[in-house]
């Protein structure tokens, strides 16, 4: 039986997509293709025959895959025993899309398979492009007669490993989607195998599939449909990482968006890492080969990584370390922790788990290196993935990145009554964060400091670094040699700078922030002597706190308890000097008796 008398007899049994007859599924079709296949198998024993074979596998192919076909327009002829020599077809592609998927960028090429043409009434077929078929023994029907979808579609999946671009000239050329689509017109008739042949990075190419030119119409089986529209689906991958819990003092006045958040020394940041398992289909495994699918996440300096927290899901399973992935924990040449996993080719290959979101979960601990710079603390993941079996060694790659930011507070102590900024060591700082809702100042005092007193050096200089957004107390609990201690303790206000998109709620921007001392806020404008915002690279995030000391003696702080102590000495003091006054006024009124 020729090919044209193999794609009639399909056309009758609704094999291809783009004729499939009205009210049957996809099953029924499946079956009665299954059935007629077994037939022809039978029948195919001589080498040409086994083209034929080829040929409704074709066909058969074109019902099983994941690719949608229609017929566009009014560009019909009667479906006799012939076709019109040079007729014009149009192929169009308009992939699927969804709301986490997008085409654009992706681009096709169609590659004739097998060719149709007519010559003095007889019909001429022809392998072209030098396809191989990829072996019968491979193809065989089950016991009931039936091809699997996933066999029938490994057909289009071998025969795309043949293609060779540069060799294969019989084709229409690679177009890329403009406005969703993109199309061919062509007088070639014949069964071409179309591939995604470029996919922008964070989307999984369509499956290839096969499409005849002409096809037949599917309401009316004795036509001939010249222009086809096929409509693949592709499938997004995507990246995701977010902090998963907010730390920063904001988190309840600000939006959380899960990119950045400000944090101290000492806190627990906890990630969550979010993509999809590709549909790798066998043709990816072949040849003992698996197919990449890797996660890279790199941690700054300021950010130790916790072993024991990483937790690897999908789904409501959880992957088993060893066999299900793998992962290598390293330190890379800038000090930062570069964690690496790996999934294996035995569950990239179990259909179950594809289409699936991947879940990384780890947490992560502020250390003293954490960075007070405006650009803040980066912790960024990179996804590798297989994405075209002809290109085994290659990947794609899509990133992204959270950024947590932190602060520090700088005392400059210094002698107001020097006449110039003369720098005071010895003073004696501790800081205290805000106190809860409800709590006085003097209570919050009262409590152990949040960060322990230092010592200003010989330049008046001490440092509070790793200081999470909010509001501070800096209080001056020893005073250098000759100087009173300061009466009141300096407030200090860092908040993080945000903004919104129209229509957005406001969430953390960026390193930027704004600082009050006192109530009044500052900027990088001033110089020493001064409360101002540092100007050094790489410590955009501190508050430098100009604290001034006066030469006298130590005075209390205004309100303590200290102030009683004084007026209770104080009152003791003058009762006592009443006390010998009268003595001494008494004695001397019975001296003055005597001598009279």
């Amino acid at each position: 039986m020729d090919p044209f008398s193999v794609l009639y007899v399909c056309r009758f049994a609704g094999c291809l997509p783009f004729s499939q007859p009205a009210g049957s599924s996809p099953a029924e079709r499946l079956t009665s293709i299954s059935y007629l296949f077994h037939i022809f198998y039978r029948r195919c024993s001589m080498r040409k025959n086994r083209f034929c074979t080829f040929t409704l596998i074709s066909a058969l192919m074109i019902a099983a895959l994941p690719a949608s076909l229609a017929a566009a327009g009014s560009n019909t002829d009667a479906a006799q025993d012939s076709l019109p020599v040079h007729k014009e077809m149009t192929l169009t592609i308009t992939p699927q899309s969804g709301e986490s998927y997008n085409p654009e960028g992706s681009a096709y090429t169609a590659y004739r398979v097998m060719s149709f043409t007519q010559n003095d009434g007889s019909w001429n077929w022809d392998i072209v492009n030098g396809f191989v078929y990829p072996g019968q023994g491979s193809f065989n029907p089950d016991a009931f007669g039936a091809y699997p979808a996933a066999k029938l579609q490994t057909l289009a999946d071998q025969l795309a490993l043949q293609v060779d671009d540069d060799s294969m000239t019989d084709k229409l050329e690679e177009k890329p989607l403009s406005g969703g689509s993109c199309s061919w017109t062509t007088q070639n008739a014949g069964i071409y195998l179309v591939l995604e042949t470029a996919t922008k990075p964070g989307n999984f190419p369509a499956a290839p599939f096969l499409v005849s030119l002409p096809c037949t119409d599917s309401t009316a089986l004795d036509r001939w449909i010249y222009d086809v529209t096929a409509s693949p689906k592709g499938s997004p991958v995507g990246l995701q990482k977010v902090i998963h819990e907010a730390k920063g003092a904001y988190s309840n006045t600000l939006s959380y968006d899960g990119k950045k958040d400000t944090v101290a020394n000492g806190d627990t940041v906890q990630y969550t890492i979010t993509t999809k398992i590709p549909a790798y289909t066998e043709v990816y495994f072949q040849d003992g080969k698996n197919p990449t699918f890797r996660l890279i996440d790199t941690m700054a300096k300021g950010l130790t990584l916790q072993p024991s927290t990483i937790r690897l899901s999908a789904g409501t399973d959880t992957l088993t370390l060893g066999t299900d992935y793998t992962q290598d924990i390293a330190t890379d040449d800038n000090g930062c922790t570069v964690l690496t996993v790996n999934l294996s080719g035995s569950y990239l290959q179990n259909q179950e788990h594809h289409n699936t979101d991947l879940v990384l979960a780890l947490n992560a601990t502020v250390n003293e290196k954490v960075s007070l710079a405006a650009d803040g603390n980066e912790n960024k993941v990179q996804l590798q993935y297989s994405y075209d079996p002809l290109k085994p060694d290659e990947t794609k790659e899509i990133n992204d990145n959270t950024k947590v930011y932190s602060f520090g507070i700088e005392v400059e102590k210094f002698d107001r009554d020097a006449g110039s900024v003369q720098k005071l060591a010895g003073a004696q700082f501790a800081l205290y964060k805000e106190a809860p809702v409800g709590s006085s100042a003097a209570q919050m005092l009262a409590q152990e400091p949040f960060r322990q007193a230092q010592v200003t050096d010989e330049n008046g200089l001490l440092d509070f670094t790793g200081l999470d957004a909010g509001t501070y107390y800096l209080k001056e609990v020893k005073a250098p040699s000759g100087y009173s201690l300061m009466m009141n303790p300096i407030k200090i206000e860092i908040i993080p700078d945000s903004a919104a998109e129209e229509g957005q709620p406001q969430v953390i921007n960026s390193g930027s922030f704004t600082a009050r001392v006192n109530g009044t806020q500052i900027s990088t404008e001033g110089g020493e002597g001064t409360s101002r915002i540092l100007q050094a690279a790489d410590r955009e995030g501190t508050v430098i706190v100009a604290a001034a000391n006066h030469k006298g003696i130590t005075l209390p702080l205004t309100g303590g308890s200290g102030i009683i102590v004084i007026l209770i000495t104080a009152a003791a003091g003058m009762a006592l000097m009443v006390l010998l006054f009268v003595r001494e006024s008494g004695q001397g009124r019975k001296n003055s008796r005597e001598q009279v």
